[in-house]
């Protein structure tokens, strides 16, 4: 939500998270942006052609997207 068209040129951009993870292979979350807070999972994994989760920011509960399917790597969280 923070991002101009003009800072991706060669990039297709879209403020609709779903056609973002449509057939993705990782949604990696860099922002602590309220959107990623309250990410419907189950929504967001059939989406997914691969259920992995990058949380840069730890806005997801590790247990919680596990429960759903996911494969979840927090970043500085360890294992």
């Amino acid at each position: 939500p923070y991002v101009r068209n003009s800072d991706f040129d060669a990039v297709p951009l879209t403020s609709d998270l779903g056609s973002a993870l449509k057939d993705s292979d990782c949604a990696a979350i860099v922002t602590k942006h309220s959107v990623y807070y309250s990410l419907d999972l189950k929504k967001a994994k059939s989406l997914m052609r691969t259920p992995l989760i990058v949380d840069g920011r730890n806005v997801i509960d590790k247990k919680t997207a596990e429960s759903e399917g996911f494969i979840y790597k927090g970043i500085g969280k360890g294992k």
